[in-house]
């Protein structure tokens, strides 16, 4: 079961309910080659930024590297990966009644939220641009469900 997180939608003023809407199960392997586990990979995850981080910033981070669109006003930065495959990084507040996000986001010492999508089964690509944003600009990133993991982090 998934947790709903009700965010509001700055750029339209107007709330929506969000959940994980696409999953993979990716094989972990041990030391030996063998699969010791499936882990779900949720397509919903939560970027956790410090003060100050927003689109443009992001946008910078990707620059030379990975091909980006960004919508400044609307808070929105695509990255591209090819034709059809791509991620939407999207600023975003928590619902005040979402508690158990603000208080996670509190906790890891985070201001700034984003709502990142992307297929699930396109992890493997999105990873590395996780990576980039956070060396560039701190923070994590974490899945969107209900115990807020799978967590990406330095």
């Amino acid at each position: 079961m998934k947790r709903t997180v009700q965010l509001e939608q700055r750029k339209k003023g107007k709330k929506t309910a969000r959940t994980g809407w696409q999953e993979k199960k990716v094989k972990q392997t041990g030391r030996e080659g063998k699969a010791t586990k499936m882990q779900t990979v949720p397509g919903e995850w939560l970027y956790l930024a410090p003060q100050g981080v927003d689109a443009g910033r992001i946008a910078e981070a990707l620059a030379g590297t990975y091909e980006t669109e960004l919508w400044e006003d609307a808070g929105v930065v695509e990255v591209v990966f090819g034709e059809k495959q791509s991620v939407d990084i999207e600023h975003t507040k928590v619902h005040p009644k979402d508690e158990v996000t603000g208080a996670y986001v509190s906790e890891n010492g985070c201001k700034e939220v984003f709502l990142v999508t992307f297929a699930a089964e396109n992890f493997g690509c999105v990873e590395p641009v996780m990576r980039l944003i956070l060396a560039q600009c701190g923070g994590l990133f974490c899945g969107d469900t209900e115990d807020f993991s799978p967590v990406v982090r330095l």
